[in-house]
């Protein structure tokens, strides 16, 4: 510090001194989180190779791939100096998986209504994916279209207001379908449970909640810190690299696990012959 009491740049990291960040970044975590997600997308190829449930958890294994790169990319944006594609990429990429991940489950709950019988759900299954997916695939565009517009140096106090009103409508239409599908699904749980109740493929819907709800206060929290942001890119949220590994990755972490675990194959066999069966007399497949 000078004689006048200013504080010198010196006084800060070296990686923090004209950084694309707001805060030293991590050197550490964004191996571990990469390395981490690297594991869950192996269980979750595993799963899909052995149960073929690639036709509705591609997006989901999409998602992962994103994950992995997009810390990797945080990792190596940290100490190149010419890191504004980097920053990009890991910015964009981390922010833009879950709605990946969330398609998957809106296809599991789509695929399962036809499994288990159409008429227990409020909405006709071919509508489920429809409406779900395509509000997903607004959010992830929305989302990605903002977060490129928010990435770069000198960034000017009306890009960044677009850039910030972009992402937060891509958010709050998340969090909006994320809300309707868990409804919907509550609907169709509780009416399957009175009409079938020792069914064994229903037991899917309390684990798509369960994978869902991480990912919902992910959202939540994403959105709170882009909306609370200023025309600099600064915010309290963004200002502190912690809330990054406390609401963003350890969420999604515990839902990708415990997908892996519980995997929608568990509960809807790819045999179309076992599905053909159950929808004729879905009592004598109860424990399929």
């Amino acid at each position: 510090m000078s004689s006048t009491g200013t504080p010198q740049p010196t006084s800060l990291p070296d990686d923090l001194n004209d950084s694309l960040y707001n805060y030293s970044v991590n050197g550490v975590l964004p191996i571990v989180a990469a390395v981490v997600f690297a594991v869950a997308l192996a269980i979750h190829l595993w799963q899909a190779l052995r149960s073929k449930s690639f036709n509705y958890m591609w997006p989901f294994i999409g998602g992962l791939i994103l994950e992995v790169v997009g810390y990797i990319f945080r990792r190596i944006s940290r100490d190149d100096d010419e890191k504004l594609g980097y920053f990009i990429i890991q910015q964009l990429f981390v922010v833009i998986a879950p709605a990946l991940l969330a398609a998957s489950l809106y296809m599991s709950y789509g695929r399962l209504t036809l499994f288990v019988e159409e008429r227990f759900s409020p909405l006709r299954p071919r509508w489920v994916t429809r409406t779900f997916v395509t509000a997903d695939v607004f959010s992830f565009l929305i989302q990605g279209a903002g977060g490129s517009l928010y990435a770069g140096d000198n960034i000017s106090a009306s890009k960044a207001n677009t850039a910030k009103a972009i992402i937060t409508v891509g958010f709050i239409i998340q969090i909006v379908a994320f809300s309707c599908f868990l409804v919907i699904s509550l609907i169709f749980y509780r009416r399957a449970k009175a009409g079938i109740p020792d069914s064994h493929a229903i037991r899917l819907v309390p684990v798509l909640w369960l994978t869902s709800i991480p990912i919902l206060v992910r959202t939540i929290f994403r959105l709170a810190e882009f909306a609370s942001s200023n025309d600099n890119g600064e915010g309290y949220l963004l200002d502190h690299e912690v809330f990054l590994w406390v609401l963003e990755t350890i969420p999604i972490l515990i839902s990708v696990f415990y997908l892996g675990w519980f995997h929608p194959s568990r509960y809807i066999p790819n045999d179309k012959a076992l599905r053909e069966k159950h929808i004729e007399d879905p009592l004598t497949m109860q424990q399929v």
